[in-house]
């Protein structure tokens, strides 16, 4: 289902960028403008300004500008279809559809796992033995409001809450609350929960945690319309502010792991929910860091959880630095207190310069093998060549292999898209450029995209970049859509038509830089002959400027 045309311009038309980014940033008057320090880089003088007459942005100092759409991409770290659902909220937009309407059902399930969520927390505070086992794991009652954290009554308290309350046992099925409407007890009885919420803050499942060793130690909540394990970071809603201002993420693998290190200040920390790492969870990190740490345990299923984690984050481009821990989790280590956390991260080493150590100690040949055999899989997923090149010639000096015989062949990750679509997507109003790119996606998604990715961001119409980011994320039918036919398919064009939006894109950027005054006009000014050179040198139009 797929957002209509008409209802993202009357978001953009709606949206004043003043009203959404002072929810963020506390905003200085300077003149017409206003101005603030940048909240996407470093700065001690505030080269971040907001004109909400021209209802636009831009730092002077990265360079990053656009409307409230963009600032919300950007700022919060979600899709173009969510920025535009956040705002037609927060305006009571109405929004319409293309193709079949499932946001009455999405809207349902919310409500009722919110509802089921504050069915858990209050039975936290009614059951003392719920209490005690949180208690004993030294999490304080501030962690548990943050997280949210509640228990499932192992008595009859559900079904008699939920007959009560009214609410259709399908509902609870279709959540993953339950596994059958004949059930008396809901999945988690007996159990501390845990909500898992999206990057929006939104219960989309819940795992819970055993207090009395019946059954597994930990079940978490099954895949559902709203909740997909691939898709879901814990602890990335609370924590993505901290993410963001470190630009590093510590990556765990348990609900403890992440409450723990939070409550004692280390904030930039997530896990993985009962599942490998996957290619759409460091896609979502990858707007907030360049960095991550793994915190992995040191056996063998650790291990291979580390090796399977840097080559994604290595082929999305992030640094990996490895940290395996050989006595204590990061919930143990987090009873230890901040300074004993933090001296434990400044072990971590470089994932590729670990292998490279390991390689370096080990005297047994076939270890030695088995070694350069991982490392040379590893990095064969880097996109980055200069990167495979400088450390082929580390692992040539360090084996004394020549470096001919250590052949990296560049590998790909794809992940599965599990949701079908049914939509009608109307391109009528798209330029031509647009619709090569568009069709291009639908019918060479994975080569489309490494493509898309070697430019910088291109600037569209925003249904382009609505449409641009959902059909990404989305398995659509190229015969479904219609205005295609006569549109080119070669490489060439698709090269031709990103260059020829990136030269749009350079001359918004310039118009708006011109829309928005700074203080130091000779600084500006500067700026500007720098962005008419760059111009020049994309379009020979301006070779007259």
């Amino acid at each position: 289902m797929a957002i209509s045309p008409d209802s993202i311009e009357e978001v953009k038309s709606v949206a004043n960028v003043y009203d959404v980014i002072s929810e963020y940033l506390d905003l200085e008057r300077v003149g017409s403008s206003y101005r603030a320090l940048c909240p996407f880089h470093s700065e001690k003088t505030p080269s971040f300004y907001v004109s909400p007459q021209k209802n636009i942005w831009k730092c002077f100092g990265c360079g990053k500008s656009g409307n409230a759409i963009s600032f919300l991409i950007e700022y919060e770290g979600i899709s173009y279809s969510q920025a535009i659902k956040k705002l037609a909220e927060k305006y009571n937009i109405n929004l319409k559809f293309v193709g079949k309407d499932r946001t009455k059902e999405y809207k349902n399930l919310y409500e009722i796992l919110n509802k089921v969520l504050n069915f858990y927390k209050e039975n936290l505070k009614k059951y003392p033995e719920a209490r005690k086992y949180l208690t004993e794991r030294n999490i304080l009652p501030s962690t548990i409001d943050k997280f949210d954290i509640g228990y499932s009554p192992e008595d009859n308290s559900f079904l008699n809450w939920i007959e009560k309350e009214g609410i259709n046992k399908e509902f609870l099925v279709k959540a993953g609350v339950i596994s059958s409407i004949d059930n008396k007890k809901d999945r988690f009885s007996g159990r501390i929960i845990f909500p898992i919420k999206d990057i929006q803050g939104r219960v989309v499942g819940f795992g819970g945690r055993t207090i009395n060793n019946k059954g597994a130690k930990y079940i978490n909540s099954p895949d559902s319309t709203l909740y997909k394990k691939s898709k879901i970071l814990y602890g990335l809603y609370e924590s993505k502010d901290a993410i963001r201002e470190e630009k590093e993420a510590i990556l765990v693998e348990g609900y403890f792991d992440v409450i723990s290190p939070y409550q004692i200040g280390i904030k930039n920390i997530v896990a993985t929910l009962g599942t490998a790492l996957t290619l759409n969870h460091a896609k979502q990190l990858k707007k907030f860091i360049n960095k991550v740490i793994l915190l992995f345990d040191s056996d063998e299923a650790g291990k291979k959880a580390a090796i399977r984690a840097a080559k994604i984050f290595l082929y999305e481009g992030i640094e990996v630095f490895y940290n395996p821990i050989s006595q204590k989790d990061p919930d143990e280590l987090a009873k230890e207190g901040y300074k004993a956390f933090k001296e434990q991260l400044e072990k971590s080493q470089n994932f590729l310069d670990f292998l490279i150590e390991r390689i370096k100690l080990t005297q047994d040949l076939r270890k030695r093998k088995k070694l350069i055999d991982i490392f040379l899989d590893v990095i064969s997923y880097s996109k980055d060549k200069v990167l495979i090149g400088e450390y082929i010639n580390l692992l040539s000096k360090t084996t004394g292999i020549d470096k001919n015989f250590l052949e990296v062949k560049p590998k790909e990750i794809s992940d599965y898209m599990e949701e079908n679509s049914e939509e009608v997507l109307n391109l009528e109003n798209l330029s031509f450029n647009e619709k090569i790119i568009l069709k291009s996606l639908l019918l060479n998604k994975e080569e489309t995209l490494n493509i898309l990715g070697k430019y910088d961001k291109i600037l569209g119409s925003d249904y382009f970049k609505y449409l641009l980011d959902y059909l990404a994320n989305n398995e659509v039918e190229y015969e479904s859509i219609k205005g295609l036919e006569n549109i080119p398919i070669d490489t060439r064009s698709l090269h031709e038509a990103i260059e020829k939006l990136l030269i749009e894109k350079k001359k918004e950027e310039i118009k708006i830089s011109s829309l928005i005054s700074e203080i130091d006009p000779e600084e500006a000014f500067k700026k500007r002959l720098e962005e008419i050179k760059a111009l020049k040198q994309l379009d020979p139009k301006f070779k007259n400027l």
